[in-house]
């Protein structure tokens, strides 16, 4: 992993990474045996709500192999999402068992923290790279596909933390429905055991040890967010990883001592929240897990360490509570301290949870590590079972990784008179509540979504002070604006 670098361009973090992972495994002339690059989407490439002033590479592969000497032949974009470093792991451990690869490069970075800074200070530096001609040619994935659906960000559902809170509820909804601050009060214990993994780690953006109340405490930003339970991005780093076969890392020189396998893993993509049959989980990301876990021949207790995307708590919790039989691990399930306070570096965090679960599987016989990743809104998700035990891997087949597909989507429909309110969320501005949202489902079992009229503090203050899930909400059209406007409650 790369350390910060003050005014360092995602390109120069990434390359900064590469040469440790490099230095890492033991080998002068690995740089010139990579054979293919593959990069992790950043974030400015990844929407047009986040672009860079500063420009960027249009071929961020080839920005790293010109610092880091190497000759790729193919060079791969990803496409967005946090699912991507395990899902490439997966693809690309697959290809290389298959003789299609001999060494995969696969790396990503973030300078966001240093792009804000220069801003704030009126900086301004060239960040642009251009590489023409056919012989450095880029696979770019593109965006992907869409995670979210125009009725959803119409209604009020527009950045992750809207969408992530309208699961956390429906999670409070089914677990403590009428205590709200026990399960506010969970989710900040979660975090604070990130929080104190985080402190101990020299790679954490956010190294202060935070305790539960800290994190209540922190500016609100939705009715069950504050500001510390929530991915931040204002970091500068990066991380690689080297994939290879045994028999070739050998014959380049690497300490057999230091080599990790992946056993088993799995990905899919879910259909939209609005239209999960449960808003509280997401079952493709419930069958990744149980998949990955399965093909190893392990059960949930049979984990010794986990690393767990953590953007949100009920990111993390929708996957610890399928473990029937929860392994030591499930606690505090994070080997770097997470998104919060080790920090969130766009689309490639769990890369960094793979360098960490590498240093902590090697060497250590018979151990196992899970790595979960997910992208979206709990939509794109990706798993790997890893361990440092030659003789395990030995006994396990080639590597083919399972793909899960989604179940069947329940309607969304643009328009409704009423129905039964599923799930809510308020979204706060500058510490004050703005707008409400329910997602609310009619007697047929089509779902629809209603949001608060612009001024309307009374019905936000009640959706602050009850919980209307399971009541019938009433609805008013605003044919002009496309939405349907919140009128009014009728009890169950």
């Amino acid at each position: 992993m790369a350390r910060e670098s003050s005014h360092a361009a995602p390109s120069d973090l990434a390359a900064e990474a590469a040469r440790a992972a490099l230095a890492d495994a033991g080998s002068s002339v690995l740089a010139k045996a990579i054979d293919t690059i593959a990069h992790v989407r950043l974030f400015a490439d990844s929407s047009p709500l986040w672009p860079c002033e500063f420009g960027s590479s249009n071929n961020p592969p080839e920005s790293v192999a010109r610092r880091i000497g190497a000759p790729p032949g193919a060079r791969y974009y990803s496409e967005s999402g946090g699912d991507q470093p395990v899902s490439l792991l997966l693809e690309w451990a697959e290809k290389v068992s298959r003789g299609e690869s001999e060494l995969v490069l696969l790396v990503g970075a973030e300078a966001i923290r240093n792009y804000r800074d220069a801003l704030r200070n009126g900086d301004h530096f060239d960040w642009n790279e251009i590489f023409e001609g056919g012989e450095i040619s880029l696979h770019d994935r593109g965006i992907g596909k869409d995670v979210a659906k125009e009725t959803e960000q119409r209604h009020g559902l527009i950045a992750p933390v809207h969408f992530y809170s309208l699961i956390e509820q429906a999670r409070c909804n089914r677990a403590t429905p009428d205590a709200l601050e026990e399960y506010r009060t969970t989710m900040a214990e979660l975090c604070a055991g990130f929080s104190s993994v985080a402190s101990e780690n020299p790679y954490s953006q956010f190294p202060e040890r935070l305790t539960s109340e800290q994190i209540l405490a922190a500016e609100p930003l939705t009715h069950l967010y504050s500001k510390r339970m929530v991915a931040r991005d204002a970091v500068n780093q990066g991380a690689a990883v080297l994939l290879t076969t045994c028999q070739k890392a050998l014959e380049l020189g690497v300490d057999q001592a230091d080599m990790v396998f992946p056993l088993s893993g799995a990905r899919g993509v879910d259909v939209c929240l609005s239209q999960r049959p449960e808003p509280a989980r997401s079952q493709v990301a419930s069958e990744v897990v149980s998949t990955s876990l399965a093909r190893a021949s392990l059960g949930s207790g049979d984990i010794d360490l986990m690393d767990i995307y953590s953007c949100f708590p009920c990111a993390v919790s929708a996957i610890t509570d399928q473990f029937a039989q929860p392994s030591p691990a499930a606690v505090v399930p994070t080997v770097t301290g997470g998104l919060p306070f080790f920090g969130g570096p766009g689309n490639n965090y769990s890369m960094h949870a793979i360098a960490s679960m590498t240093s902590r599987l090697r060497g250590r016989s018979g151990r196992v590590g899970l790595v979960y990743a997910n992208g979206g809104v709990m939509s794109k998700h990706a798993a790997v079972v890893l361990t440092g035990d030659p003789a395990r891997a030995a006994a396990s087949a080639t590597p083919e990784f399972a793909e899960i597909s989604p179940g069947s989507a329940v309607p969304l429909v643009e328009q409704s008179e009423g129905g039964v309110v599923l799930a809510h969320t308020v979204r706060f501005k500058q510490g004050k509540p703005v707008q409400a949202t329910v997602l609310a489902e009619t007697a047929d079992r089509r779902r629809f979504l209603a949001t608060t009229p612009r001024g309307d503090a009374r019905t936000i203050n009640y959706m602050l002070n009850s919980n209307p899930a399971g009541q019938r909400v009433m609805i008013e059209r605003d044919a002009t604006a496309g939405k349907n406007l919140i009128g009014g409650w009728v009890p169950a």
